[in-house]
């Protein structure tokens, strides 16, 4: 006998074990048994899964007003359940549903109405299996999604992310509705992205784009075949549950799908006169949207352009160009549809047009922003080169009233060798005494400025150092006068604009102007090795690399009195 209890004992033991091992069944709470359903050791409506249900605010509200009633006035009753009316201490009548997931979170379907009216029956009500596995907030620990996709938002703000397939030319749709396929409430808010296939780069994001007013909807046209990341989180305050909706409806079928206003053929019953327009050139662009361009509009023809005519005869919308339509060149046409006709622009800018073209500067009076004080020099009219659209900075010195100005260019090229000396004279024929100076060096071309020594001497002896082996490359529309904002010394290759000598070109004033001006350029060679290019150490210098340089063009300024 007692063999026998040990092994009813043993049998027991293990029949315990291995019901230790089942999983359990995730329990929740009813919030209107009386009991406490999921053991949290909190009952109904003093569980925060059941705190902000529509029952518990109903029960609170009822007891509020009956409590109030039958303090100031000696009743308490409310109003007959069944009378059609939800009247005081009542959440509903008979008949009245609400959907679960507004009395307990994780649960689905409809609830109906209890036979006191005070609460709606929740034994009607379904807990929700979740197709994810947490954690899912990452592409790395994404989920594949795999239709219906149901899951929860747990704790509040909880992200949860799937990948998708996409393949080239399809519409993805990403929206969420409740576990029902509802419209959402307060209580399912959520936000979605669809992210790139990097699972990082946002393409779109929609917060209460689908059925109004929380549900949210993203759409991105796809351009190539992969493995999109959709991502969900959620804006409520608390614990919900929801359903991932994932659609690629493909615009290009013939079919009129979701959010395609058209597709091909199918204008989906839509025509010209249904948009307010005239005649029968409705069709679909590429993008399954309407192309209205061979409608008229009703008052086409005019001459005066009128909403939605892009233009009527000489009548434009204002501002439009081919320059701001993203070409360089031409004009612009108006079709008898009254929209724009882009096949007279061009990508290849005309200087002269006066259109300012983007690869352009300036062309004619169109300067854009650009003035003289910009580029360092006194206040001035800023003119624009008429056969290369670039600025005219020549025009920018000025002389003081009753003061004549003089301007002579030379034109090269001359060569500038290494360890040379070169000069390039300008000859100035007209009388009067010299006021200011100022000398612009449009063009010389030479790989490193600072090997060069730049000055100019007048005609009656004196010379003035401009650029003292300041480093870079090139001077480019570099002009060189007293009032400038800025020093040489402080500017950057290629020195285009105003710039204060290294001497002052004030030393050159109260001679006569006529005579020859010279400009002098002393090439130091290459200056890591000028001091030992001689008798002594000329070794050194048969490995220096040449760099010459041309002299092409320099212009003389003059104000004299």
């Amino acid at each position: 006998m007692t063999r026998w209890r040990v092994a009813a004992a043993l049998l027991m033991a293990l029949l315990m074990a291995l019901g230790a091992a089942c999983p359990t069944e995730a329990l929740i709470e009813r919030c209107d048994g009386g009991a406490d359903d999921d053991g949290d050791g909190l009952i109904d409506c003093d569980d925060p899964e059941c705190a902000r249900t529509t029952w518990c605010a109903a029960e609170g509200e009822g007891e509020g007003e009956g409590e109030g009633e039958g303090e100031g006035e000696g009743e308490g009753e409310g109003e007959p359940c069944g009378d059609g009316t939800v009247g005081p201490g009542e959440a509903c009548e008979p008949g009245d549903t609400v959907a679960c997931a507004t009395l307990a979170p994780l649960t689905t379907g409809s609830a109906p109405c209890r036979d006191d009216c005070r609460a709606f029956d929740t034994a009607a009500c379904a807990e929700f299996e979740t197709s994810e596995t947490e954690p899912n907030d990452d592409a790395d620990s994404a989920d594949a999604w795999a239709p219906p996709y149901t899951a929860t938002i747990d704790p509040a703000g909880d992200v949860d992310c799937v990948t998708v397939h996409a393949l080239a030319g399809e519409l993805l749709v990403a929206r969420t509705v409740t576990l029902d396929g509802d419209a959402c409430d307060a209580a399912h808010d959520t936000f979605v992205e669809i992210r790139d296939v990097d699972g990082i780069t946002v393409l779109a994001d929609d917060d209460d784009g689908g059925a109004p007013p929380y549900c949210s909807r993203a759409t991105w046209p796809v351009a190539s075949e992969g493995d999109y990341l959709v991502c969900v989180r959620g804006l409520a305050d608390g614990v919900f549950g929801y359903q991932l909706v994932v659609e690629t409806p493909a615009c290009g079928d013939d079919v009129v799908e979701d959010r395609e206003q058209c597709d091909g053929a199918d204008l989906d019953g839509t025509n010209c006169a249904t948009l307010g327009l005239v005649g029968d050139g409705l069709r679909c662009n590429a993008l399954c949207a309407f192309d209205t361009s061979r409608c008229v509009p009703p008052s086409c023809g005019d001459g005066a352009r009128s909403d939605p005519e892009e233009c009527d005869g000489g009548d434009w919308l204002g501002g439009d160009t081919c320059v701001a339509r993203g070409f360089q060149s031409g004009a612009l046409a108006c079709t008898p549809w009254c929209t724009t006709d882009t096949g007279t622009c061009s990508l290849a800018p005309v200087c002269g047009d006066g259109q300012h073209g983007s690869l352009e500067e300036c062309d004619g009076a169109s300067l854009g922003s650009a003035t003289c004080q910009g580029f360092g020099f006194p206040s001035a009219q800023l003119a624009c080169g008429p056969s290369n659209c670039r600025f005219d900075l020549g025009a920018c010195p000025q002389c003081a009233a009753g003061q004549s100005r003089i301007t002579v260019s030379v034109n090269g090229p001359l060569a500038i060798a290494d360890f040379a000396t070169v000069d390039s004279g300008a000859a100035v024929s007209a009388p009067g005494t010299v006021r200011s100076v100022f000398l612009q060096l449009d063009d010389l071309a030479h790989p490193a400025d600072g090997e060069l020594t730049v000055s100019v001497l007048a005609p009656g002896g004196g010379a003035v150092v401009l650029s003292n082996r300041r480093g870079g490359r090139d001077f480019r529309e570099t002009t060189f006068a007293d009032g400038c904002a800025t020093a040489i010394a402080t500017g950057a290759a290629p020195f285009r604009g105003c710039f204060v000598p290294d001497a002052t070109l004030a030393a050159l004033t109260g001679g006569a102007a006529a005579g020859t001006w010279t400009l002098r350029v002393v090439d130091a060679g290459d200056y890591a090795y000028t001091d030992c290019c001689d008798e002594y150490c000329e070794d050194l210098c048969s490995g220096v690399v040449p760099t010459p340089g041309t002299l092409n063009r320099w212009t003389l300024g003059l104000c004299v009195e």
